[in-house]
């Protein structure tokens, strides 16, 4: 019986929890931590803006201490209409949205009248959304309306970007920039990004546990970023861009990179150094640093992935954020038109190809006329009657032919969440 006493588990003894009340700066502390520092930028930037305004008007005290809510609207409409840059042109559109955004959060956190505040409530600010609409409505006249974002690459002009000798990564210029645009495309990393951007963010890994950001395992990508590393001095600045040494200074001394680090307003410039140098055409497009991340959202689409798998990526918050980053509207107007082409009955086979389009678009390069599309379907018919053979390609086997053509540079994306050795971004 004793025997059988010994061996019964031990009571395992009860720790019991006490709560403790959480003080004010605990709590200011976790609802500062849940912030974005841009956010937080956008708004002083633009809280400036109007301090600047009711300064110049001789308003008193600041924005937040305005006591009643009659008051508050009616200098918020007064700075709308007033509101210019400083060489005092007008804002686009968006511009003037994000100011509103920006005047709301502020308002929310420090204003003395009662919370929750929303100025752009038309039921309760109605004389305010009045002239917000207004000056929307003049801006557009004015040519000011919403501003396209960044363009993304198409699969022809990443192939030339990465073949031209100045990306090649033999030299300390063409090394750094290879390297940059690699992070701007797989990491899909944003403008500011880069230049916070460190050294210690980079860790080799071999398993599948970490942050979401990864660079493919392709040996020569790999090749690169441990090239980029060991040519670095020791003792250099922690940030990730060193800047590059000169051919002299490589043959006198071996040195490739400085210890100091690339400027801020430098960094800014890269993409469009790249494009420049590999001489990518820029007519009618906006290229910058955030056109990478542009081109790694439209890969990934183009290739079926869904959109929380994209936001793993690019750390999208919304799905809404994600949308405009996707495919281009007018290319999507232009395979809607295909698309209403078709379910009129019209054989796809007789659908121009690419070349011809281009020659019956309107304004928007990537648009057909509707009209052009029925005028041409009527002259294959007659062609036909007539014995004369017009070719016509298929839009299907268009896309299978460009499909084809990008496959491994999509494939090189798409190992973005393969669970092999590679480095990851923390």
């Amino acid at each position: 019986m004793q025997d059988n006493k010994d061996k019964r588990p031990c009571k395992k003894l009860k720790v019991n929890f006490t709560y403790k009340k959480p003080t004010d700066d605990e709590l200011r502390n976790l609802i500062d931590s849940s912030r974005c520092k841009n956010t937080d930028y956008s708004t002083s930037n633009w809280i400036r803006a109007l301090e600047k305004f009711r300064t110049d008007v001789n308003y008193q005290g600041l924005i937040e201490e305005v006591d009643t809510k009659e008051e508050l609207e009616d200098q918020l409409c007064r700075f709308v209409h007033a509101m210019r840059k400083k060489d005092g042109s007008e804002y686009h559109v968006s511009s003037v949205n994000s100011c509103m955004f920006a005047i709301n959060r502020h308002l929310n956190n420090k204003s003395v009248l009662s919370k929750p505040i929303n100025i752009m409530d038309k039921d309760q600010y109605y004389k305010l959304w009045q002239i917000l609409n207004g000056k929307v409505k003049s801006l557009v006249s004015q040519g000011r309306g919403e501003r396209n974002g960044a363009d993304g690459f198409t699969e022809d002009d990443l192939l030339q970007i990465l073949d031209h000798p100045a990306m090649s990564g033999n030299d300390p210029a063409s090394l750094l920039y290879r390297i940059f645009f690699f992070n701007a495309i797989f990491l899909g990393l944003r403008g500011g990004e880069h230049f916070n951007l460190q050294l210690q963010n980079f860790i080799r890994r071999k398993d599948k546990y970490g942050d979401k950001l990864y660079i493919p395992e392709i040996p020569s990508i790999i090749e690169m970023y441990e090239n980029y590393f060991t040519k670095r001095p020791t003792q250099a600045d922690p940030h990730f861009y060193l800047k590059p040494c000169n051919i002299s200074e490589v043959e006198f001394n071996g040195q490739w990179y400085h210890k100091q680090h690339v400027s801020e307003k430098e960094i800014k410039s890269f993409m469009k150094k790249i494009v420049t140098l590999t001489r990518i055409n820029m007519d009618d497009r906006k290229i910058s640093n955030h056109s990478g991340r542009k081109t790694l959202v439209q890969i990934l689409k183009r290739r079926g992935f869904s959109n929380s798998e994209c936001m793993a990526s690019t750390r999208h918050k919304s799905e809404q954020g994600l949308a405009r980053y996707e495919r281009p509207e007018t290319e999507i107007q232009r395979n809607n038109a295909f698309n209403l082409v078709e379910a009129f009955g019209f054989n796809k086979n007789n659908i121009r190809s690419e070349e011809s389009m281009e020659q019956s678009t309107l304004s928007t390069d990537n648009f057909v006329v509707a009209k052009s599309l029925l005028n041409d379907n009527r002259e294959v018919i007659n062609s036909a009657n007539s014995n004369i053979k017009v070719t016509r390609r298929p839009l299907k086997d268009l896309n299978e032919i460009q499909e084809n053509k990008s496959q491994n540079l999509e494939e090189l994306v798409s190992k973005l969440t393969a669970d092999k050795l590679k480095y990851s971004l923390l």
